[in-house]
């Protein structure tokens, strides 16, 4: 009988357990849109937020226009094209 009990009471916490980590779970958009203003695995706010900390002396300029007709000619700048 106490060994029966003992066997359901760590059923129970396993049970519990599962199912505190399925609530926690949280889902993510994995298809690739390279927005800023999210955390998903193709977003690229990390990545602006690291650029904007490494160039923290200059500007950080986000191009949504064609890069042909954004960029000045023979500027020298290092340039990080995304998409």
């Amino acid at each position: 009988m106490k060994r029966n009990l003992i066997i359901t009471g760590i059923l129970l916490l396993v049970l519990a357990g599962m199912y505190m980590l399925w609530q926690q779970q949280t889902d993510y958009d994995w298809r690739e849109t390279y927005d800023d203003s999210t955390s998903d695995p193709y977003a690229t706010s990390i990545l602006q937020r690291l650029l904007g900390n490494y160039a923290a002396a200059e500007e950080l300029t986000l191009i949504d226009e064609s890069v042909a007709a954004q960029l000045p000619k023979g500027s020298g700048a290092n340039y990080v094209l995304i998409g």
